[in-house]
Order: C-alpha cells, then sequence, then structure tokens
C-alpha cells in the first residue's frame, strides 16, 4: 500500500524521509546544546522550516529539471514500434515497447483503455490523502479556536493601576531593553500570568486572585513573560503549530513543538536570572503557580507540572546559560541551513535529454515518450499534437507489475518504480497510457 502511494504521489517520499531527516537532526542537536537553551531553540526552528523548505526546493527543482546530475542511459535508444490499446475491452492487447509487432490501425481508432475489474476494499491512493486533509483541517481549526479564545480572555480582563506589579514591570523592561508600552490587566479566568502579543498593544494578564499576593517573586514574573516577547515565542510557537496541522502523519513535528516550548521556558527563565533575580526565590515562586497549558499561543510563566522539576533544578543548581545567542552565531546556523537546503535540493538527477527517448505510439496519433533508465521508468505522455497530458486526463501503468496509474505531472511527465528483477527473464513490459 505505501509503495503504491509513493509511486501514484511521487513527491509523498521525498517529503517523509526529507522531514524525518532534518527533524531527527534537529532534535539531536537540541539535546546536546541543552546547556544553551536559546542556541537550541534556534537550531530546532531552523530544522522545523528545513523540514518543508528542502522538499518544496527539491520539487521544484525536479519539475523544472535543474539537478545537477543527470541520468546515465542504460538501455539503447531506438524508436520502438506501436502498441495499440483498443477500445473494445475483450479486444484490448498491449505490444512490448521491444521487438513490437502490430497491424497498422485503420482512421477509425480512438484513444481509450480497458478498465480494470472493480474491486471491493478501499482506495488507499485516494483514501489516505483524503485522511490527511481531513487532519489538517481538524487541526487547523483547532489553532483558531484556541486563538479566538485567548483573545476573548484578554477582552474581558480589567485594567490594573499601579502596585508592585507596575513597579516590576519598569525594572524588567529596563534590564531587558523593551521599550514598548505593557498594559497590565487582570482577569478571573486567568490561571498564571501571561503575556499577550498578538494585537496592537503588548499585554500582561495577571489573575485576580494573585494581583495583591506580596509573597510571589513579581520582578521574575514580569522578566520571564517580557523574555517571551523579546525572544518573539508567540511567533515560533505559531509556526510550530502550523507545521504539524500541515505534517499530522509525521511524529517528529509533534515532539519537536513540545521540545520548542519547553526550550522556550528555559531560555527565559535565563533571562531571569541573567537580569539579576534571585533563583530559589524565582523557584519558589514557580512552585506556587498554576500552569496554564498552550503556551505556543499565550506564553506563560508555567505551561505544564511536567517538566518544571527540571527547570526548578536548573534555577536551583546554577546551571542557567547565557541567553543572548550572537549574531554571529544567527548568521552562520543560518547561512549553514540555507546551504544545505539547496544542496540537498540541487542534489539529484535530472531527466535525460530528449535525444534518449523512446516514444511509443498509443493509438489515434497519441504517444509514451518513455527516457531510458534501469531502476525507474521515468516517461511523457504526448497528446497528438505533441503537448503534453497531464494527471488530470490520463493515468500510466507498466505491465505486468504495476496495475495502478501513475498521474503524469504538469509537464506529462511520470515516475514508475521498476526493476527487470521483478520479471521473469525475456518476459517483456507493457507501458499504457489510459484516460481517466
Amino acid at each position: 500500500m505505501m509503495g503504491e502511494q509513493f509511486t501514484q504521489h511521487p513527491w509523498l517520499w521525498p517529503l517523509a524521509w526529507q522531514s524525518t531527516a532534518c527533524l531527527a537532526a534537529g532534535l539531536g542537536v537540541s539535546f546536546l546544546l541543552r546547556r544553551r537553551p536559546a542556541r537550541a531553540h534556534q537550531l530546532l526552528l531552523l530544522s522545523l522550516t528545513a523540514a518543508i523548505l528542502i522538499p518544496v526546493l527539491s520539487s521544484v527543482v525536479r519539475q523544472n529539471q535543474w539537478g545537477l546530475f543527470e541520468a546515465e542511459r542504460t538501455v539503447s535508444v531506438h524508436e520502438a514500434q506501436p502498441f495499440i490499446v483498443q477500445a473494445n475491452p475483450a479486444a484490448a492487447t498491449a505490444t512490448p515497447m521491444s521487438d513490437a509487432s502490430v497491424e497498422p490501425t485503420d482512421g477509425g481508432t480512438t484513444l481509450s483503455m480497458t478498465s480494470a475489474p472493480a474491486t471491493a476494499g478501499i482506495r488507499w491512493e485516494t483514501a489516505l490523502p483524503l485522511l490527511w486533509l481531513a487532519a489538517s483541517t481538524i487541526l487547523l481549526l483547532r489553532l483558531a479556536i484556541r486563538l479566538v479564545l485567548g483573545l476573548c480572555l484578554v477582552r474581558r480582563s480589567d485594567p490594573l493601576q499601579g502596585g508592585q506589579i507596575a513597579e516590576a514591570l519598569n525594572a524588567a523592561k529596563a534590564k531587558l531593553g523593551v521599550e514598548c508600552d505593557v498594559l497590565v490587566r487582570t482577569s478571573e479566568q486567568a490561571r498564571s500570568p501571561v503575556i499577550w502579543c498578538w494585537g496592537r498593544e503588548l499585554i500582561l494578564l495577571i489573575p485576580d486572585d494573585s494581583a495583591n499576593d506580596t509573597q510571589l517573586d513579581w520582578p521574575s514574573i514580569v522578566c520571564h513573560e517580557l523574555a517571551h516577547w523579546k525572544r518573539r515565542d508567540h511567533v515560533s510557537g505559531l509556526f510550530a503549530e502550523l507545521m504539524t496541522c500541515l505534517l499530522p502523519w509525521q511524529p517528529l513535528s509533534w515532539l519537536a513543538r513540545r521540545r520548542l516550548v519547553d526550550l522556550s521556558e528555559e531560555a527565559c527563565d535565563d533571562w531571569v536570572i541573567a537580569s539579576g533575580q534571585t533563583g530559589t526565590r524565582y523557584a519558589r515562586t514557580l512552585l506556587g503557580l498554576t500552569p496554564l497549558g498552550r503556551a505556543a499561543l499565550i506564553p506563560a510563566v508555567v505551561t505544564t507540572k511536567k517538566g518544571l522539576a527540571g527547570r526548578i533544578h536548573r534555577i536551583v543548581e546554577n546551571q542557567c546559560g547565557n541567553p543572548r545567542i550572537g549574531r554571529r552565531w544567527t548568521l552562520a546556523v543560518a547561512a549553514v541551513t540555507v546551504c544545505l537546503a539547496v544542496g540537498i535540493a540541487f542534489a539529484q538527477k535530472r531527466l535525460a535529454q530528449a535525444a534518449g527517448t523512446v516514444k511509443s505510439v498509443t493509438g489515434h496519433g497519441a504517444c509514451v515518450e518513455q527516457l531510458a533508465s534501469g531502476a525507474v521508468i521515468r516517461g511523457r505522455v504526448l497528446d497528438p499534437n505533441n503537448k503534453p497530458v497531464t494527471g488530470q486526463n490520463a493515468r500510466v501503468t507498466v505491465l505486468p507489475m504495476t496495475s495502478y496509474g501513475v498521474e503524469p505531472n504538469s509537464q506529462g511527465y511520470f515516475e514508475v518504480p521498476w526493476s527487470q528483477q521483478w520479471m521473469k527473464e525475456g518476459q517483456p513490459a507493457y507501458v499504457m497510457a489510459r484516460d481517466h
């Protein structure tokens, strides 16, 4: 079933293995750099970007035949005799591409293809893309609902004037170099201090029951929330959410999303300690806060109890690192990522030139233009006017091994995995073009 999917949709296999390789590399490096969560977060975010960028670039290169390597011709080039697809299913025969010998057809022959007998069961080549689309749609709707709920939470909040939180906010802005205005509001529905970054105004939202709590380390809390905005964690979190919506079948994208949230929390803890706050008091404050969850859209001080013990251990044991990433580091890793993405995209074989093709007539003036290949049958479907036929109008089948159809792309090209070892010695292969 999966083999049919990869052949029916040739872009699916590059997307699967390239996204897996990028995300696995990013997750591995993020654990190696766990003492520098800010840099680990950046590298994992770049790997998440490369997981979708590399397959897209590879597809563009493949479609335009810009690959750096040329496919070798492993068979001799000759003009094959035509094979005919009869209109009558009972009389439909196909002659091999090599050593073909058929009777010439009259002008009344039409290009049509026999339909395979209907079989019971699910057509997975059609069902799986629909399931993918349904899963992505549900996740996108869920994400939109979360954004709307966050907006409603902010709009139902009340302004808070003066007090210890305002003093802590002014001190944290000076230490982090934040120059924009920040509004402080309270809400009964807020379970933990959060920062709302999706509107025209930056809003610090505080729970009603903790606004006057003098036991909390408000300078550290406010510094943590402003660090989220300074690092643009709301943007990176939304990007990770969108990636899981686009690739719901990729388990590493879900792990990367969770890992990004954890690293962003640790990086903001590093900013708190770097701003001069006391680690032990900040750790006690974290233990007393209620987890908010869903931190990808509304960064909070405590998102979940899971992983909180590791954060407190880092703070108490003075293992927090430098929260600053550095311009040179950013430029270096960005340049390496771009070079790898472009290099992998162009490191593929392009189809042979027109001189290395075999044209086989399929009846009524149409023909299949096949390129010589030993491992993959690559070809092109042309109409009577020598124009490419797209997958909307035709399917290509190679018998006797591939009973399913492969849709040509927008230029009429198709690819079918093939090996002579699949067949008996001397057994011919039949390349057939059929309309839907």
